[in-house]
């Protein structure tokens, strides 16, 4: 399905990202995109955010995915290699306006859905920490960090903490960045739902 009008304007101008925000003013109803959704003429990349896969996923389209994800925009080194200060587009990218952490998280759960998988919760209570994605039947924790997450000494080891409690109760802990989840989703996806069928059928 190839995209014509205003739609591909956007598409072009944008590195072959685009939002349903867009999408929806440039003239497509919800149905028209989740039908090119459904055909893989465009792959969902985070929560209301998606890429046309007649696009390259270019490291324009990544900045755009992120800021957009995050509802923010490029800043510092980020920024820096946008405007052509620097050759190098660094990682972790840096984007401003909100919880980097939090737009992870969203692009993670939006891969989910796709796949279809139940049985999931958001922010699940053990002990005194929380757990980002859970699948508390299963004993399965998801952590999920962002691409400008810096720890410090304190919180790393607060992390570790809950890690190491997280395993001495019986539960599988898998850990995805904003990096995999950018370039690897795929492969995080399969290794999540490899887990979780496995986790079920130990479980009967």
């Amino acid at each position: 399905m190839g995209d014509i009008g205003a739609v591909a304007t956007e598409l072009a101008s944008h590195d072959g990202v685009i939002t349903a925000q867009r999408a929806i003013a440039c003239g497509l109803s919800r149905a028209q995109i989740q039908k090119r959704i459904r055909s893989g003429a465009w792959l969902r990349v985070a929560r209301g955010v998606f890429r046309s896969a007649a696009h390259e996923y270019s490291e324009a389209a990544l900045v755009r995915v992120a800021a957009a994800a995050h509802g923010g925009v490029a800043d510092r080194t980020t920024a820096a290699w946008w405007h052509g200060l620097v050759d190098e587009l660094a990682t972790p990218l840096s984007v401003a306006g909100g919880d980097t952490e939090s737009a992870a998280e969203r692009v993670f759960v939006g891969a989910v859905q796709a796949e279809r998988l139940t049985g999931w919760v958001l922010q699940h209570r053990f002990g005194r920490w929380r757990i980002d994605v859970a699948w508390p039947t299963e004993r399965i924790a998801v952590e999920i960090d962002g691409w400008a997450f810096h720890r410090s000494v304190k919180e790393f080891d607060r992390d570790r903490a809950k890690r190491n409690a997280l395993a001495a109760a019986g539960w599988i802990v898998l850990s995805f960045t904003w990096h995999q989840l950018t370039y690897e989703l795929e492969s995080c996806m399969r290794q999540l739902v490899e887990v979780v069928a496995s986790r079920r059928a130990e479980l009967g």
